[in-house]
């Protein structure tokens, strides 16, 4: 439970943990009710105005309201970043009506989940910090001290205060975000009449496009390709988005779900180490299966789609992955279907079984003319305590590999 008091309201944010193979309904409790309001206790009353989505202003909350709601299922899980069996879905409690809300969405809607203009507006435009780090706190401390709260700030400093390196981790972790906290600014609840907020949502906009480096290209979809050798971190970043990202959808009071950024990767064990399914799971590209209206359902709140170790896939798969992709999100006149996608991994380890790599394809369209971002990561994460080992890895990789360096390997051969 994380216990908020921002612009004079408290906000209680609950975590619903959920295992990553099982539909949300399936999910075991992980705490009972009795023990969260022993942890809330006894709440502060205070009664001003709020607004439609109980974010806005203060109201009466009580551990009794919150059991009145339904907030079955809940737990305390809330730091650092999802661990690899479990999803975390968020929920917030302000009001009695909000909890309720959160509480009853399905795993899987017809309907796109959208914020209102008027709650986007006020998020993006609350301070960034409840109150500022502690310098000797850990990581999980300092971040419960933070607002994901959309705005460009929010999301640099978020990575900072996660210690993203500056040798790509920091950067892909401010596109990826931004375009995900964009795929909400720019698809807002039209239902409610605003006069005053569309212009501050455009601004708004402008400048988590510049962060994103798409201001001359507003609306695009993002096609990042993420790569970098082993250990520079790519699956810290995808921790990192997922964490940001579960936050952000909370203070908005919609759900974070494994559909909200579908995790897939080439491999089982590959999926297993983000907290994914395989790509052939997720985009149905095993046999000759039809997509239908339950597939299509699950997509409908996607907003991001990434995939890890792509240098396993071959233009087949990926012709699969296009054609697949179109019918799941329902657009058929873009590549790779109407969702952003990450496509993360390095064409420096194995290549498809029995296929060329996509590099080594002539003509591959759906590769070489789909990409619109590049971000290449040189940290040495794994190698900190050995640097020596790392750099003579990385000139392997490189095909730069030295005498001494076959003789440092060699010299490590046990002799039977």
């Amino acid at each position: 439970m994380l216990c908020q008091k921002t612009h004079h309201s408290w906000i209680f944010i609950f975590y619903r943990s959920e295992p990553e193979a099982t539909e949300p309904e399936d999910a075991e409790n992980l705490q009972s009710i009795a023990a969260l309001e022993a942890m809330i206790g006894s709440i502060i009353s205070e009664t001003e105005e709020t607004d439609d989505n109980g974010i806005v202003g203060t109201t009466t909350v009580s551990s009794t309201a919150i059991c009145k709601a339904g907030t079955r299922n809940c737990g305390t899980r809330l730091l650092g970043c999802p661990s690899t069996s479990l999803q975390m879905t968020p929920i917030i409690a302000v009001t009695e009506d909000a909890a309720r809300s959160a509480t009853t969405q399905p795993s899987a809607q017809i309907n796109r989940q959208r914020a209102s203009r008027s709650c986007l507006t006020t998020l993006a435009l609350r301070s960034i910090f409840i109150q500022e780090p502690v310098v000797d706190a850990t990581i999980e401390q300092n971040l419960l001290c933070m607002n994901a709260n959309g705005s460009p700030e929010s999301i640099i400093r978020w990575g900072e205060m996660t210690k993203l390196d500056n040798d790509g981790q920091q950067r892909a972790f401010e596109v990826i975000c931004s375009t995900f906290v964009l795929s909400y600014f720019e698809d807002p609840d039209d239902s409610e009449t605003e006069h005053l907020t569309p212009d501050r949502l455009s601004e708004i906009c402008l400048k988590l496009h510049k962060l994103a480096g798409t201001e001359n290209s507003p609306g695009h979809l993002l096609r990042l390709f993420l790569t970098g050798a082993a250990g520079s971190g790519k699956s810290a970043v995808i921790n990192s988005v997922k964490a940001y990202a579960a936050r952000f959808t909370a203070m908005l009071g919609l759900p974070f779900t494994r559909y909200t950024i579908r995790l897939s990767a080439l491999t089982g064990a590959a999926a297993t180490e983000i907290g994914g399914e395989t790509l052939h799971s997720v985009a149905h590209l095993m046999g000759n299966h039809t997509i239908n209206m339950e597939d299509i359902s699950k997509w409908k709140n996607t907003r991001i789609l990434i995939i890890d170790e792509i240098s396993f896939i071959n233009y087949e798969d990926l012709r699969k992955l296009d054609r697949n992709m179109r019918s799941l999100t329902e657009d058929q006149t873009k590549p790779h279907g109407n969702v952003h996608i990450v496509f993360s991994g390095d064409f420096s380890q194995l290549e498809p079984i029995a296929s060329k790599p996509l590099y080594a394809v002539s003509a591959a369209p759906l590769w070489n003319s789909v990409m619109n971002s590049y971000i290449e990561m040189h940290g040495r994460h794994r190698f900190r305590d050995d640097s020596d080992w790392g750099e003579l890895l990385q000139r392997i990789r490189e095909g730069t590999m030295t005498n001494e360096d076959r003789e440092k390997i060699n010299a490590r051969v046990v002799e039977e």
